[in-house]
């Protein structure tokens, strides 16, 4: 085997050895990974880098026993967006759970931005947003989010007008719900059948 042969060999080892499952499905018979298989792929990825850094195992069992009016208190006094996140629930994924949070009486969301008046109004309208496939519909609780924010806080700046065409793609960019999902909301490429419902088998 000559010099030549010897170097292109060790690229092609080199090039599979390197390849995940998406690159070796172009070149090779290797079938793609499934929407499943992606999602825990994410899921596990956005798990280990959203792990609480700023806490103690001993911190994190000390605010369990904690009590919702004691956590209120504490959030309230927390001068530092890092500090007040310690003591909001969190979701599967170590996310701050907003709605559990709300839930639980630890926090009461404010209208609008600078005013004492809690809002009280609950828009009901809740919908699917159209996939190229069922499966892909995404579920839109209108209710949940009118419980946390002001109608203002979305229309018309974040979505203009009913029946906006969205893109994951533009989600992912910061638009649309990556306004808010990725940055203070939780990650929308770590829990895909949170708004996919028929990934679960149903809507």
């Amino acid at each position: 085997m000559n010099n030549n042969n010897t170097i292109m060999l060790l690229l092609i080892v080199f090039l599979v050895s390197a390849c995940t499952k998406d690159t070796m499905s172009l070149f090779f018979d290797v079938p793609p990974p499934t929407v499943e298989e992606m999602a825990q792929k994410r899921a596990a990825e956005a798990a280990q880098r959203l792990k609480p850094q700023d806490q103690t195992i001993d911190d994190q069992l000390k605010l369990k026993k904690l009590q919702p009016h004691e956590l209120a208190g504490k959030l309230a006094a927390a001068t530092e967006f890092n500090q007040a996140m310690q003591y909001l629930p969190k979701d599967m994924f170590g996310q701050p759970d907003w709605l559990a949070a709300m839930d639980q009486n630890i926090i009461w969301p404010r209208s609008h931005i600078g005013t004492d008046n809690i809002s009280k109004f609950v828009f009901g309208f809740d919908f699917f947003l159209k996939g190229p496939t069922p499966v892909f519909d995404a579920w839109f609780p209108h209710s949940r989010h009118t419980e946390l924010l002001d109608c203002a806080s979305c229309h018309p700046k974040v979505f203009k007008y009913r029946g906006t065409p969205i893109t994951m793609a533009e989600i992912r960019d910061g638009k649309y719900c990556g306004t808010c999902h990725g940055k203070v909301a939780f990650p929308v490429d770590v829990a895909c059948a949170r708004c996919h419902t028929g990934m679960l088998g149903g809507q």
